[in-house]
């Protein structure tokens, strides 16, 4: 009885017409997210009922909503928020840490760092970084002590002192963008369309591409390691560990297009540059995806989402310079280790090849018992390892995560 009436099981609503009877509750949940109610911690579960004076947190690479069916409240990832809800002046969201989206139709308070913000019919963000509170109206209009402030604004307050701007487009972050996305429409446009936008995403996408391909440029310019080279040190690599962490338990792989197998372990920090080949630098393109994710995250293991990226891009595709006698894993390597994407081997004696155990902390098994990396070249999944591909100029390489079927998810089935 003490779980249940602590969990809510027994919540049947308040007085009919209130706001208590209207429950609050989590609509979504993605990733970790906690619950601390009546002095007790918990795992919160979608279809929760809130109560005054519980306390919400996200943890990294988690995010919920909230809503009564009309007002919906997101709450972005490593964010902490407490709950107050009355009869007469509705619900209060109070934001200790990080930021939440608010989505208004009715009567609604946020409260940030002492910053009580008060809205109805409007569109807005909260942030409280370090004791202060920044606050974007995409729509309607908002109430900040005892000034208005409309549409397309910015308000920033730093020890009770305001200052208001228009709010520029290039101000968003990842997470205004994806929560405008999902409210937008006719009947309630923000002061940002979804072209504007799409087309900030795009350019900021760019942006990114065009300065790691640089950066590879510059790599290349100082030198690449020639295959002679790595084969001598391929044995000294494959005892090394990841950097922070320790080696995970060996497991028998069942991706047959690496040619798996589980003898030595080693990890891309732990390569070093050598002599560059005499050969002339050619081109390539890599891209690194997880999308088949995205359909499948009941079957993903706890505390993993903080790796899937929105869309499922570890890495857009971006152009590669190397030289005559490089493999798919020299390029894997290299540009995993600009971009501070993790990546796990194991050298395989019997294959004379490396085997991907993880990119950017997802293994195999942790989408299901069939599911690890794969990778295709020109839209083929070679059946051998990625240290086995020379490459050749013009070579388009896609590392993919497969969920199902060995593969089938991804157009490379094993049979």
């Amino acid at each position: 009885m003490i779980v249940g009436n602590i969990k809510g099981w027994f919540d049947f609503g308040g007085t009919p017409g209130s706001v208590q009877s209207a429950a609050y509750t989590v609509a979504q949940k993605s990733g970790g997210a906690n619950i601390k109610r009546d002095g007790v911690s918990y795992a919160l579960e979608v279809g929760t009922k809130l109560r005054s004076g519980d306390v919400l947190e996200t943890l990294t690479g988690g995010q919920l909503t909230i809503t009564d069916g009309n007002n919906k409240v997101i709450c972005s990832q490593n964010s902490r928020a407490s709950i107050q809800i009355d009869e007469h002046s509705g619900l209060t969201v109070q934001i200790q840490n990080g930021e939440a989206f608010f989505d208004v139709l009715r009567p609604l308070r946020a409260n940030a760092a002492g910053t009580v913000v008060s809205s109805q019919n409007s569109t807005f963000f909260v942030s409280a970084p370090c004791g202060s509170t920044n606050l974007y109206i995409f729509g309607g209009s908002v109430k900040v002590g005892n000034d208005t402030y409309g549409s397309q604004t910015a308000v920033s307050i730093i020890q009770k002192r305001i200052a208001k701007s228009k709010l520029s487009v290039n101000a968003l972050n990842d997470f205004c963008i994806t929560c405008l996305r999902q409210v937008n429409s006719e009947k309630r446009p923000s002061c940002f369309t979804n072209a504007q936008l799409t087309a900030l995403t795009a350019s900021r996408s760019e942006e990114k591409t065009a300065s790691l391909e640089s950066k590879l440029q510059q790599e290349t310019s100082t030198g690449i390691p020639d295959e002679k080279t790595a084969e001598k040190t391929s044995e000294a690599e494959s005892k090394s560990t990841k950097q922070g962490g320790t080696i995970p338990e060996t497991k028998t792989p069942s991706i047959k297009s690496q040619q798996p197998a589980v003898e030595e372990k080693g990890s891309a920090s732990a390569a070093s540059n050598r002599s560059a080949a005499s050969s002339t630098a050619q081109t390539c393109t890599i891209e690194i995806r997880c999308d088949t994710i995205l359909n499948n995250k009941k079957d993903l293991k706890a505390g993993k989402n903080a790796y899937v990226p929105a869309d499922g891009t570890i890495l857009s595709t971006v152009r590669v310079n190397f030289k005559d006698g490089e493999t798919v894993f020299d390029v894997l390597k290299r540009v995993t280790t600009l971009t501070d994407i993790q990546l796990e081997y194991a050298w395989t004696p019997m294959y004379n090849s490396y085997y991907i155990e993880g990119i950017n902390n997802l293994y195999e098994f942790d989408c299901g018992n069939q599911s690890g990396w794969m990778y295709k070249v020109n839209g083929w999944f070679p059946n051998y390892g990625c240290s086995s591909y020379k490459l050749k100029a013009g070579d388009k390489i896609i590392w993919c995560y497969t969920c199902k079927g060995l593969g089938a998810d991804v157009g490379g089935s094993v049979q």
